[in-house]
């Protein structure tokens, strides 16, 4: 659980804001329950269910997006409500509420609330006598809201910039293994729940230590980046490259059947081929190839597409294996 809180920022933010909702809530909704005030006591409880079931929706589906929208819109709702039924000190609500919307939505669409909420407000009466009160109200729940999109935004950005440092290998900018690890994930809870096909290459760039050796690590790093770059321009978009150690990377490639992960594994070998150039020659890459299985581990199906490229190492490189029991009588794709 608190791997999980950890790794999804934005699912512990949205649990967070609820479980500061509900026990700011809570007391008030008990106090206006006893002194009778049933208007008020009913909308506290609908503001705390409404928070609680987004909760559990959001930990049990992971949709923080939806989840994000929904909560910032109940949330900016009620408190429109309760500050046109009680007056000025529903205002006090409203604040939280905006600040809130920015930590659970993307800033454009909190900037939108915040004018929607502000001029409903004007309009609707809220105790603030006059002209004066009113602009006073709109200028600081503006100003406000400003620190807040600075802020949100700020976080934003730090945040993106430290997901790429964790995720990404800093010289070509393939996803690293953390990322791999991650993305293999995703793919089996895919297949497990919709069946989905999704098929993985291992590719090695051939006799990888002589280019280092005889044109020094410059140009070893050059054809590395080259790689990664040939292999992104020459795939699909949702297809995801990682580099998985030296000069072994490994594409996951989501939706693939055999023909497909074939016809494109060959496609990349004859572009790798024809592009990847040293002073003395052309790189060439061994592929060994792999669908994943129904209740297989992740693992399991990156071991078999290693046993592939084993193979294709052994059988003279620059070729593609299939994992053995992906086809029995031809496995091999010379180039």
């Amino acid at each position: 659980m608190l791997h999980r809180l950890r790794k999804d920022f934005r699912l512990s933010l949205i649990l967070l804001l609820g479980v500061c909702g509900i026990l700011g809530l809570g007391p008030f909704a008990i106090y206006r329950l006893i002194i009778g005030d049933m208007v008020m006591a009913i909308l506290d409880g609908v503001l705390i269910l409404g928070i609680l079931g987004a909760m559990i929706y959001v930990w049990i589906s992971d949709d923080t997006r939806r989840t994000g929208i929904f909560l910032a819109l109940f949330n900016t709702s009620i408190a429109i409500i309760v500050t046109h039924l009680i007056g000025i000190f529903g205002l006090f609500w409203l604040y939280v509420v905006l600040l809130g919307n920015f930590f659970l939505v993307r800033v454009e669409i909190a900037v939108t609330m915040t004018v929607i909420a502000l001029v409903a407000v004007v309009l609707l009466g809220t105790g603030l006598e006059g002209l004066p009160e009113q602009a006073s109200f709109v200028i600081t729940a503006a100003i406000t809201s400003l620190f807040a999109y600075i802020f949100a935004h700020r976080a934003d950005i730090q945040r993106m910039q430290l997901e790429q440092l964790a995720t990404l290998d800093p010289l070509t900018g393939a996803g690293n293994r953390l990322a791999l690890e991650s993305e293999l994930n995703i793919a089996l809870a895919a297949h497990k729940r919709r069946g989905k096909n999704h098929g993985l290459l291992m590719l090695d760039l051939d006799h990888f230590k002589g280019v280092n050796d005889s044109h020094g690590h410059a140009t070893g790093d050059r054809i590395l980046k080259q790689f990664t770059e040939l292999v992104l321009a020459n795939t699909r978009t949702e297809d995801r490259l990682f580099r998985f150690g030296g000069e072994e990377f490994v594409l996951l490639m989501p939706g693939s059947d055999l023909q497909g992960m074939t016809r494109a594994s060959e496609h990349l070998l004859q572009c790798l081929r024809e592009n990847l150039q040293t002073p003395s020659g052309p790189v060439t890459t061994s592929i060994g190839a792999a669908l994943l299985r129904p209740e297989e581990s992740w693992e399991s199906w990156l071991g078999r597409a290693d046993h592939a490229l084993y193979a294709a190492k052994e059988q003279g490189r620059n070729r593609v294996v299939l994992a053995a029991d992906e086809a029995p009588a031809v496995n091999s794709i010379p180039a």
